[in-house]
């Protein structure tokens, strides 16, 4: 608002300062529009991401003893990928990372790939 008022003052002519006004609306996009240029993740073959849990379908809890499992939650440098990669549920997201570390503590998977 300050802005506006000091462009005012500074110009005799209303035109120039709609024209002003009108220019800086156009430059933000809408809600709307930015709703719509979202798309749905995908991983690195282009394939969008699953949305359900693995755990809650098989209705099966993640143990640092199941390590193929584990493995799919994990990238290609080992580090841990968040749920909206694995499709976990926020529960079992939580389960997996706590598993994994202490998998990695016994040894059961890499800290980090070899090179």
């Amino acid at each position: 608002m300050a802005v506006r008022h000091t462009l005012i003052k500074k110009t005799s002519t209303t035109a120039k300062v709609q024209t002003l006004l009108a220019s800086t609306e156009k430059t933000q996009p809408m809600r709307s529009e930015k709703s719509e240029n979202r798309r749905r993740p995908v991983d690195e073959n282009g394939l969008p991401i699953k949305k359900n849990c693995l755990y809650c379908e098989l209705k099966k809890e993640p143990t640092y003893t199941d390590v193929i499992t584990l493995r799919k939650c994990l990238s290609e440098r080992a580090l841990i990928m968040p749920k909206q990669r694995t499709g976990a549920c926020s529960k079992h997201q939580r389960r997996i990372t706590r598993q994994l570390k202490y998998a990695r503590h016994l040894s059961l998977l890499p800290f980090v790939n070899k090179i």
